[in-house]
């Protein structure tokens, strides 16, 4: 409620909202649609449900109360996964009361990308490779970091090329309202070439020692970055497929991703803690059923 600017002043340094953010400087106030009227820079699952949210929304109050109902339904279905991945009630209780949660959730709607993720580690853990792959591809098409473990799984699984081509079509099907709006093709670039390091990561301090010598930053870092993206992930990508508990191989993929990203954001967090839950409750609270991290 702070980004809808109903806490009184003094309290408005409390939190902050990516999505009123967008809302504000995207034109989105405007009704203009994500990838039609307004630029976008998230996936294309994400910019449908916040075209979905906006069309109900009547003001900045409406659309942030509507992607918190979002955010808080997509953390619920987490805890509830997560109580039936990691041993019950101590997992839920690990994460409902987690301080990152509570802090964090209502940045961005990184809880809707995670829950997806958590479903397809769960169909993973479950031999259930075909699943996996459909929710793998699914939340990296919500928000990109899911995208990280689709190889792990096509390499964990049988007729990798085959299922690599269903994942490609399921991409681009869901991909084509995106790529065919006015200003969706903007996205394509935007990640690899226009993302810049912000403040909040440490490429966004390089950034600024380099335009202070006179070096073109952006391209050094761009380059920096993927070269390293790629290097690491290629280097740890046959350890990850040879985990023998395959939520382990995933978690190395994601925080490849998250290391090397130029934009750093707190909500980030978000994508180790059912990681982190999983491992906590094992140790705590061992049983038969429990996880295997």
């Amino acid at each position: 409620m702070q980004a809808a600017g109903t806490l009184p002043a003094s309290l408005q340094f409390i939190g902050f909202s990516d999505h009123l953010l967008l809302f504000e400087t995207r034109g989105l106030a405007g009704h203009q649609l994500p990838y039609v009227g307004a630029a976008f820079e998230y996936p294309p699952i994400g910019g449908y449900i916040a075209a979905l949210v906006d069309l109900m929304a009547t003001d900045r109050f409406g659309y942030v109360l509507g992607w918190a109902a979002v955010v808080v339904i997509a953390a619920g279905v987490v805890g509830y996964q997560l109580a039936g991945i990691a041993g019950g009630r101590p997992a839920l209780m690990y994460w409902a009361l987690s301080p990152q949660l509570l802090l964090f959730a209502g940045i961005n709607y990184d809880t809707v990308p995670v829950a997806i993720t958590v479903a397809a580690v769960a169909a993973a853990r479950a031999d259930r490779h075909a699943r996996a792959l459909v929710l793998f591809a699914l939340g990296g098409l919500t928000k990109l970091f899911p995208f990280a473990a689709v190889p792990v799984q096509l390499l964990r699984g049988p007729r990798p090329v085959r299922a690599a081509l269903i994942v490609l079509f399921l991409v681009a099907i869901v991909s084509v309202p995106m790529i065919l709006a006015p200003r969706g093709t903007e996205l394509l670039l935007f990640y690899p070439t226009g993302l810049e390091a912000n403040v909040d990561s440490v490429w966004g301090l390089l950034r600024s020692v380099l335009l202070s010598v006179g070096l073109p930053a952006d391209p050094v870092i761009t380059a920096v970055t993927l070269g390293g993206l790629l290097v690491t992930y290629v280097v740890l990508l046959q350890g990850a497929v040879r985990t023998r508990d395959p939520a382990v191989g995933i978690a190395i993929a994601v925080v490849v991703f998250l290391l090397w990203t130029r934009r750093y954001s707190p909500q980030y967090a978000l994508w180790l803690l059912p990681f982190f839950v999983s491992g906590v409750t094992e140790l705590t609270h061992p049983s038969p059923s429990a996880s295997r991290y």
